[in-house]
């Protein structure tokens, strides 16, 4: 028999489930270990307690990752779900409209649930998404909004309707409308200290009425174009992700390909809701087309008339956009820093992921074949331009600082590039050709 240092070396030697601190101490090497079999224990002693030990503990941010594994084991007890669905359901019951760590708790319970395919009644998921809904608009730190707006995304946003391809509720599917009329374009040194000399001079521009999505294309909304278009895309794997986050690794190419697929979709939709018809008719059956902003209308879009900095004022806030400053170090729901909108009710235009727009820059990286001021007519927006002249990028993103997030700034990458930090946004306009 080992005696208690040859055990303890024993332990140490062959599990690889604990190293040494020093001190005559011993920890786990990772502390979702010892969470586990916490879980495990409490399980053994509690059974008939969980609702209690659930209460007691959740509004401990510490204590949430014990108690999802603790679910899961109550999950594995039964063949039928009943009683972890009746667990759920009382615990929702129980939940306030600022009861964030109790709502990330819940949420993830019944992403575990809907990941076995169990269905939560209609009276309590909506309850559950209608909270952390709530908790992603209110919220005061940006990392809250956005771990709420997760869990929405996975147990089904109610922004989005699935009917009608993941496009917002609402008459105008989520589309914002930017009035006709004038606004100013590029950077005015005196205003802006980080002003670029590609973004001057500073020039009135002209534009007709168009309307610009509320918010980035989402990863569900491009899986509806995946379901049809999805075997010609390399790699469609890519694409995977949060449903209500941003769609990324999307080259120039594939975000064209979309607008032209979403463009004939609403065209040929008989049975449109009455007041989506009355938009349509006005709109995509006019001769208006789902197409990529131009440079000019994403950036009206984005600052609205007056030259703003950001699309809030002139000064970054990081509570406001999801940039380096932010420290999310990711991509967050769209949506989730809505302080941050634009004039026009555009979410997420700094910030999050980069935006392919229609507009030409040229073929050489430094110095853009068509400068300000901008001019329509000059050949920028010609979209059957070779692979060999970049397009423009705009918004900054999540690995990028403050500097790039500015309403004016101008990033241009090949059009047959993707990364994970590129996405892009669509507009409603006349048609360019």
């Amino acid at each position: 028999m080992l005696g208690p240092r040859e055990a303890r070396e024993d332990l140490l030697g062959q599990c690889g489930l604990v190293t040494e601190q020093g001190d005559r101490t011993l920890a786990f090497y990772h502390f979702s270990i010892q969470e586990f079999l916490a879980a495990e224990r409490i399980f053994e002693l509690r059974l008939d307690q969980l609702h209690d030990v659930f209460v007691e503990r959740w509004s401990v941010a510490n204590w949430r990752n014990t108690l999802s594994f603790l679910f899961g084991r109550y999950m594995d007890a039964f063949t039928v779900p009943t009683r972890p669905l009746r667990l759920l359901e009382t615990l929702i019951d129980e939940l306030s409209d600022d009861s964030f760590e109790p709502q990330t708790v819940a949420g993830d319970c019944a992403e575990m649930l809907q990941a076995e395919g169990y269905v939560i009644s209609e009276e309590y998921g909506s309850a559950l998404r209608a909270k952390l809904a709530r908790s992603m608009t209110l919220r005061t730190a940006a990392s809250e909004r956005c771990e709420a707006g997760s869990l929405l995304g996975k147990l089904g946003d109610l922004r989005f309707d699935a009917t009608r391809w993941y496009l917002p509720v609402g008459d105008t599917l989520g589309f914002e409308m930017v009035e006709a009329g004038p606004f100013l374009m590029g950077s005015d040194p005196s205003r802006d200290s980080q002003a670029d000399d590609k973004e001057q001079p500073k020039h009135e521009v002209l534009l007709p009425a168009f309307y610009i999505g509320r918010f980035p294309v989402t990863v569900a909304q491009f899986g509806e174009y995946l379901e049809v278009a999805g075997a010609a895309l390399p790699k469609p794997a890519r694409f995977r992700g949060v449903p209500n986050y941003p769609a990324v690794n999307v080259s120039w190419h594939e975000a064209l390909g979309y607008c032209q697929w979403l463009t004939g979709r609403l065209w040929d939709w008989p049975d449109a809701p009455p007041a989506v018809t009355r938009w349509l008719d006005e709109t995509i059956r006019a001769g208006w087309v789902v197409t990529l902003p131009s440079e000019a209308e994403w950036e009206k879009a984005a600052r609205g008339t007056q030259g703003a900095v950001y699309p809030w004022g002139d000064a970054m806030d990081p509570n406001k956009a999801n940039t380096t400053e932010t420290g999310i170090g990711q991509t967050s729901p769209v949506g989730a820093f809505p302080e941050g909108k634009s004039p026009y009710g555009a979410f997420d235009m700094s910030g999050n992921v980069w935006e392919w727009t229609s507009s030409l820059w040229g073929e050489d990286v430094t110095k853009p074949l068509f400068p300000y001021p901008y001019a329509a007519s000059d050949g920028r927006e010609n979209l059957t331009a070779s692979n060999s002249v970049f397009r423009v990028v705009r918004g900054g993103s999540w690995l990028f600082n403050d500097r790039f997030a500015r309403t004016a700034y101008r990033f241009n990458l090949p059009p047959a590039f993707r990364v994970d930090t590129l996405g892009f946004r669509v507009v409603v306009s006349r048609s360019r050709s």
